[in-house]
C-alpha cells in the first residue's frame, strides 16, 4: 500500500479500483475498468515503483502487470505479462513485499497449487522489474511460511514469522541471504497475527491471536531481539468464529496523526496511540460484520477503508473508520458473493485518491465527486495528469 491514495483490491468475482479524494463520504460510485485482468482470479496487488501494479493470479506462478494509459488512467490501463515464478510455487494467501531498490519478493503460501490445497509452503521467488523477470529465492530457514506476517524495516531488511513458532527470519536484499535473529519474550506463536511498523522506528507492533477474544499486544524490538507487552486492547479483537482454527485477528494500520486502528474478527476496533502506549476505550463496533483476516487501506484523507463480512461469509461490505475514529458506510462491492473460507479481499494503493479490490477478472473504480489533486510517484518522480473519470 501507499499512503498517496490508490489502491488495487483483490475479491472473488471481480477485480476493482476504488477511486477516494478527501472529505465527507458522498455519492459514491462503481465504474468498470476497461480491460479485463487476463489471469482468471486475482489476488495479490502491489504497487512497483515506477507505478505499474503486479498483480498475482490465484493459485498460479503467473503475475500480470497493469500500466496506466498515457494520460495517467488506470482505468485505461492496459496488462501486460509480470513473469512468472518457479512452476511450483502456486501460492494463495502468501507473504509479500516492494523492496527498497524495487525488487519484488514473494514467500510461502498458505495454499499452494492446482486446486489449491493447503500446504503452508516455504518457496520463495524474487522479481526484478528492470528485467521483468523471476529467479528462485532460498526459502528461509524453516518449513512453513503459509500465510505468514512480513515487514520490511528502515534499513532495508525484509522480515517474515514462521507460522507454528515465534521464530523469524530476516532477509538481506542485497545478499539475498538470510539469517535468524534472536527472538525472546513472544507471548504465542505467529500464525494469523499481522506486523506494524511502528513511525521512526525499526520497532513493530502485533496483536495477540491467541487466546480467542483476546486483548493482549506487544511490540518486537529488532536491535533487542525481543517482544515486550504494550498493555492490552479494550475490547477482544481475535477470533476464531466457533471453529477448531488459530483465532484470526483484523488489519491493523498507522495512520498520519501516530494511531494505530486495529480492526477486529469480533465486531470490536480499537485505537493504540504510539506516542503514549495506550489503547483507547470507546472505539465503535462495526456497522455490520468483522474483518477476520481482512483487509484494510489507508486513503489519502488519513481514513481508513476497510472491508467486512460474516466469520468467512458474504456478502461483502465497505466502510470507512474516520479519523474522528467514526464509521461512514460506503457502497458493497457486490450485494452479495459466495461463502469464502476468508475475506478474500487485498487493497492496493496507487495513486492520490484511487483505490482498488483484484481477486477476479474485472476491475471497478469506486469514485467521490471531489477533484483529484495531481500528485508524485513513489520514487519521488512527477506523476502523470490525474486519471480520468
Amino acid at each position: 500500500m501507499d499512503t498517496k491514495g490508490k489502491y488495487v483490491s483483490a475479491l472473488p468475482g471481480a477485480v476493482a479500483v476504488l477511486l477516494f479524494s478527501g472529505g465527507l463520504v458522498r455519492a459514491q460510485s462503481w465504474t468498470p475498468v476497461t480491460n479485463v485482468f487476463p489471469g482468471g482470479a486475482a489476488d495479490t496487488a502491489l504497487l512497483l515503483t515506477d507505478g505499474t501494479v503486479l498483480v498475482h493470479q490465484t493459485c498460479g506462478a503467473n503475475w500480470y502487470k497493469l500500466t496506466p494509459s498515457n494520460t495517467g488512467s488506470y482505468i485505461a490501463g492496459t496488462w501486460s505479462s509480470g513473469g512468472a515464478m518457479q512452476s511450483t510455487h502456486n501460492p494463495l494467501y502468501f507473504a509479500s513485499a516492494v523492496l527498497a531498490d524495487g525488487r519484488v519478493v514473494a514467500i510461502g503460501g498458505e495454499y499452494n497449487g492446482g486446486g489449491c490445497p493447503n500446504t503452508d509452503t516455504n518457496l520463495a521467488d524474487i522479481y526484478s522489474p528492470a528485467t521483468n523477470t523471476w529467479s528462485v529465492l532460498t526459502p528461509p530457514p524453516f518449513a512453513n511460511v503459509g500465510d505468514g506476517q512480513s515487514v520490511v524495516l528502515p534499513n532495508g531488511k525484509f522480515l517474515v514469522g514462521h507460522l507454528f513458532s515465534t521464530a523469524i527470519a530476516q532477509l538481506d536484499p542485497g545478499t539475498l541471504t538470510w539469517t535468524t535473529p534472536s527472538v525472546t519474550g513472544k507471548a504465542d506463536n505467529n500464525s494469523e497475527e499481522g506486523w506494524t511498523l511502528l513511525p521512526n522506528t525499526n520497532k513493530f507492533l502485533t496483536v495477540d491471536a491467541n487466546p480467542n477474544n483476546g486483548t493482549h499486544t506487544e511490540i518486537y524490538d529488532p536491535t533487542a531481539g525481543s517482544w515486550a507487552a504494550t498493555g492490552s486492547t479494550t475490547v477482544g479483537i481475535s477470533n476464531n468464529g466457533g471453529m477448531a482454527i488459530v483465532p484470526e485477528v483484523g488489519p491493523a494500520i498507522l495512520r498520519p496523526d501516530g494511531t494505530i486502528y486495529q480492526a477486529g474478527a469480533t465486531t470490536h476496533n480499537d485505537v493504540y496511540t504510539v506516542s503514549t502506549g495506550t489503547w483507547a476505550a470507546g472505539i465503535p463496533d462495526f456497522p455490520s460484520g468483522e474483518v477476520a483476516d481482512g483487509p484494510a487501506a489507508l486513503l489519502p484523507s488519513g481514513n481508513v477503508l476497510v472491508g467486512t463480512s460474516g466469520f468467512f461469509v458474504a456478502p461483502t461490505h465497505f466502510y470507512e473508520f474516520m479519523t474522528t475514529n467514526a464509521f461512514s458506510p460506503l457502497l458493497p462491492l457486490q450485494p452479495a458473493r459466495p461463502p469464502t473460507r476468508r475475506m478474500c479481499t487485498v487493497f492496493c494503493c496507487f495513486r492520490p485518491g484511487r483505490c482498488s479490490p483484484p481477486m477476479a477478472r474485472r476491475m471497478l473504480r469506486y469514485t467521490r465527486p471531489r477533484a483529484q489533486r495531481p500528485d508524485r510517484l513513489p520514487g519521488g518522480r512527477p506523476s502523470q495528469p490525474a486519471p480520468r473519470p
